[in-house]
């Protein structure tokens, strides 16, 4: 009997093993493939998140990336030349092909301006916004005419391009438009190399005296920002620098804005596709807080919780809310510093640009192309949508709150909030 009992012990015994066993072996798949498909997840998530731009940029009709440079096609020197170069590119675009030397395609050159290169050249690039009132210039019909401007269309000090004697010449746009033929932002971001970055947000903070900067000198635009600002000003400070503010911008103006201020207004001064200029870019790299308002997609660039758009808030005074809250709450406020020290913007926007239209003049049969009336393609700008809403909320607070928007002469935050 006692064998019988021992025996049926062992059995038992050598089941509840095999059976723990196997609930290991069960929980040490599930962590693997948890392991992998999370890391998965994670890895593509992050890509994702800090890549946004680089997944983005590609500029209309790129979708041949695997060409040969080594190919008869491309050794050919394709000429280009300035219709009328802007004074502006005269130091970064050099004559000569040393500006293509480090593109995937090198065989451009860009050639001085004279009536027999205008003629000749395999592309020609107007610079719109400054367009010459003259006529179109004579053409051979295989010329690529180019059609350049970083300028929203209200800016453009030349509507020549406009008139019937222009329609169908220009072939490609290079415009800060994500749908140009050759894609120009004013910036681009990349991840910055964390080996030897560091930063101390709590001695950072300390040094803010102020709440709220924004340097400003075309005072009355499009965009009706210096409207969005006196509403602003309902509840904040604000601080103005330049020709529309009480603050000189001298050539340390930055420099006093990232010591001092923890919110910076980088306001576009016209709502247009894909419009954000070096004024969100330039703010990114500083140690200040961008408030954004413009018509274009920041998230192309930048990740959110790097900057605080407007157009995220239903009304001015909800804006002010979540400032308030921020400046009353330093580990919040930091998160947004540690945020977007993870980037940086400041690549040579204008070779990448460059590189990509000598790249397509080589492929000109698959990427050649006649646009009938450039105005209809250009004309992508909107009249604010916020301000219409934002004013009918404050004539209702300055009824609400007439004894706490007084206490805004004593220069303090009005607005008294329980989180």
């Amino acid at each position: 009997m006692s064998a019988f009992i021992n025996n049926h012990y062992d059995k038992l015994l050598i089941f509840v093993n095999f059976q723990i066993t196997l609930i290991m072996i069960t929980w040490l798949l599930l962590l693997l493939v948890c392991h992998l498909t999370c890391g998965y997840f994670y890895k593509e998530l992050d890509r994702s998140f800090k890549h946004k731009l680089a997944q983005q940029y590609s500029p209309k009709g790129n979708s041949k990336t695997d060409f040969d440079v080594r190919s008869k096609q491309y050794q050919v020197v394709k000429n280009v030349v300035w219709f009328n170069q802007p004074y502006w590119t005269q130091d970064t675009i050099p004559l000569g092909d040393a500006f293509f030397s480090k593109c995937a395609v090198k065989s451009c050159k860009l050639v001085p301006t004279t009536s027999s290169t205008i003629k000749s050249s395999d592309a020609v690039i107007f610079h719109a916004v400054n367009l010459p009132d003259v006529s179109p210039p004579k053409r051979h019909p295989k010329q690529t005419w180019i059609f350049f401007g970083l300028e929203p269309p209200f800016h453009y000090k030349s509507r020549v391009w406009a008139s019937n004697d222009w329609f169908n010449l220009f072939n490609w746009t290079m415009t800060y438009r994500f749908d140009s033929d050759i894609v120009h932002p004013y910036s681009v971001s990349r991840n910055r190399e964390l080996k030897g970055f560091k930063r101390s947000y709590g001695d950072i903070i300390k040094l803010k005296t102020g709440l709220i900067a924004w340097s400003v000198s075309n005072c009355e635009t499009r965009g009706k920002r210096r409207q969005y600002v006196k509403q602003l000003q309902d509840y904040f400070q604000v601080d103005i620098y330049g020709k529309c503010g009480t603050f000189p911008c001298r050539k340390k103006c930055f420099e006093e804005i990232n010591k001092k201020y923890k919110f910076y207004l980088a306001f576009e001064n016209s709502f247009c596709k894909d419009y954000i200029t070096e004024k969100f870019f330039r703010t990114q790299n500083l140690d200040v807080v961008a408030i954004v308002r413009g018509g274009g997609d920041y998230s192309r660039f930048y990740p959110p919780g790097t900057y605080i758009n407007t157009a995220d808030f239903s009304s001015v005074r909800e804006l002010a809310i979540y400032l308030q809250y921020l400046d009353e709450n330093d580990a919040a406020y930091s998160e947004y510093l540690h945020k977007k020290s993870l980037f940086i913007s400041g690549d040579n926007i204008r070779k990448i640009a460059f590189c990509e239209m000598c790249r397509k003049l080589h492929d000109i049969n698959v990427y050649g192309r006649t646009i009938s009336n450039i105005s209809d393609w250009l004309n992508t700008c909107f009249e604010p949508p916020d301000l219409e809403a934002y004013t009918t909320d404050e004539s209702e607070l300055q009824r609400q709150y007439i004894d706490v928007i007084a206490s805004k002469k004593k220069n303090k935050p009005i607005l008294q909030i329980d989180y």
